[in-house]
């Protein structure tokens, strides 16, 4: 299933995973992880979203070394595992070299939205700063919400900004731009 490497903390941990300047490249990722870069680090990953397969959502991600069984693999923190067995991402990822400004370093749950997703959206009236996005999970029947902080998950989106700005999700960024911006 995977290919075994030799496991090296100290090695991986002299590279910072230099930013390159011209590279906006996406690659394709497989399900089992093929394609994924060979070095640890931050990197910006594109992936559709649950709720609206045809929208994708970018965000940044840790990629880190893993144990799996008796071999370590470099996955990202996003990955899941499928019958106590298989390692997945979800199909359609895709991953890039994180952007000047990006963080070097993210928690295992840290997966900020890159801030070009909220391109096109009007400032905000108040503060007239260009928002951010934010989002959550929640059951459709119900309203209950799940804990995740992965965005290719969550099915409300909403921007923050500054204190004025309450939360209006909608159920989608393409939505929530335009409403926005209708404003």
């Amino acid at each position: 299933m995977f290919d075994s490497q030799s496991f090296s903390p100290m090695a991986d941990d002299a590279n910072h995973n230099p930013i390159p300047t011209a590279n906006v490249c996406w690659h394709p990722v497989g399900t089992k992880g093929e394609g994924l870069p060979s070095t640890p680090g931050v990197y910006r990953f594109r992936v559709p979203m649950e709720s609206k397969p045809e929208e994708t959502v970018e965000f940044l991600a840790q990629l880190r070394w893993r144990k799996h069984g008796v071999h370590h693999v470099l996955m990202p923190t996003f990955e899941y595992v499928l019958d106590d067995e298989f390692i997945t991402l979800p199909e359609g990822t895709h991953w890039r070299h994180r952007m000047p400004g990006d963080p070097e370093m993210l928690g295992a749950t840290q997966f900020p939205i890159a801030p070009e997703m909220a391109d096109g959206a009007a400032a905000c009236p108040f503060c007239h700063q260009h928002p951010v996005i934010a989002g959550e999970k929640i059951k459709e029947d119900d309203g209950d919400r799940y804990y995740t902080h992965i965005p290719y998950k969550f099915n409300r989106f909403w921007f923050t900004c500054c204190e004025w700005i309450g939360k209006a999700p909608r159920p989608s960024i393409s939505a929530l731009k335009h409403d926005w911006s209708q404003r």
